[in-house]
């Protein structure tokens, strides 16, 4: 008798085991693509490792039926977003990369190549990962966020290289972005090289009434 209970206790608990993992799968934080309206606002707080600071922003104007949404950047700018925040680069796809890659979760990790370049045309490449699900704080509040490090790369023969390594934190409560940090390094041939440090917070969100 006890020994056929004892069987089936090991035999509960191995089973208790093995559903664990599916258990925390199926608990797992998803973000499916933002919901974009006209009128939506973010607003961002940059700053630099020189000390510079300056203010971005971010206003939906008009969204179409695919998706695709003009974005005020400035007084006089305007440029295009695809449904999950993508910018849209009026060369072509082939210049278009794609930083935000929906549903988002922990783990998910993707890689593209894009042309990029004025007179001389090179390859980037880029690969992104979702690293953590965490809160952040930042001006306009605390939020629950998606972490994600990404990294672009181009190489020009052996007179020009360029890298971008960036983190950043999108959050489904304001449908973007509540942080992001960049490194840039540049290493040219004819004019040495550059690095520059950049971090973007937001300060405010203002979705449409």
């Amino acid at each position: 008798m006890n020994s056929a209970r004892f069987r089936l206790a090991r035999a509960f608990a191995l089973g208790a085991l093995l559903t664990l993992p599916f258990c925390a799968a199926m608990g797992q934080e998803v973000a499916e693509k933002p919901t974009l309206k006209v009128g939506d606002q973010w607003v961002f707080t940059q700053s630099t490792d020189s000390g510079k600071e300056s203010i971005w922003s971010r206003r939906i104007v008009a969204v179409g039926a695919d998706g695709v949404a003009d974005v005020q950047t400035g007084p006089d700018k305007t440029q295009q977003y695809d449904i999950s925040w993508n910018f849209i680069d009026p060369r072509g796809a082939e210049y278009s990369r794609t930083p935000f890659k929906f549903p988002m979760r922990v783990g998910a990790e993707w890689s593209f190549t894009t042309k990029t370049g004025t007179n001389i045309i090179m390859d980037q490449r880029n690969s992104y990962k979702v690293v953590a699900y965490e809160p952040v704080t930042v001006p306009a509040g605390t939020f629950d966020c998606f972490k994600v490090d990404g990294k672009s790369e181009i190489t020009y023969k052996a007179s020009y290289n360029y890298t971008m390594n960036e983190t950043y934190w999108y959050c489904p409560k304001v449908n973007s972005i509540a942080k992001i940090h960049r490194e840039t390094t540049t290493r040219s041939r004819d004019s040495g090289s550059t690095r520059e440090k950049t971090e973007s917070q937001l300060t405010k969100y203002t979705p449409k009434s």
